[in-house]
């Protein structure tokens, strides 16, 4: 890298959106009404199936400094109870890695799914996509 270079957190998502098996999405309803993640909106939540539609891609965007608590029902698709995939985290929403600094990290995560449910915290200025498989 030359110097000066740095990677900042929305490379880090575009690259993993570079590699996503999310191909078809999902309409999800929230409060009886189609969702439709506003640009304002502090987690965003996207469902999609993958091309052979054996999984479920979940990807989740959280800009607030808070925890978001997350509840979603995928009991109409007969998902497993698990999921696993990769989250970024960061110190501030334009965190970055230089060769100083490593300010957006990433890990492997897995996803609570019970019975075709999901419940957890989403945690603060996070970005993640899971994968949970189908029976």
């Amino acid at each position: 890298p030359k110097e000066g270079s740095f990677v900042t957190a929305a490379g880090e998502i575009l690259r993993m959106f570079s590699t996503t098996r999310a191909v078809r999405p999902l309409q999800c309803q929230r409060d009886g009404a189609v969702y439709h993640p506003r640009r304002n909106d502090t987690l965003q939540v996207q469902v999609s199936l993958t091309e052979d539609g054996h999984a479920v891609v979940l990807n989740l965007l959280n800009r607030s400094v808070e925890v978001q608590e997350l509840h979603l029902d995928l009991s109409a698709y007969p998902v497993r109870d698990e999921g696993h995939g990769m989250l970024l985290t960061g110190d501030e929403l334009l965190s970055m890695n230089t060769l100083e600094k490593r300010g957006v990290r990433s890990e492997v995560a897995e996803i609570p799914v019970c019975q075709g449910k999901i419940s957890m915290n989403v945690l603060p200025l996070s970005y993640a996509e899971y994968v949970i498989p189908m029976t």
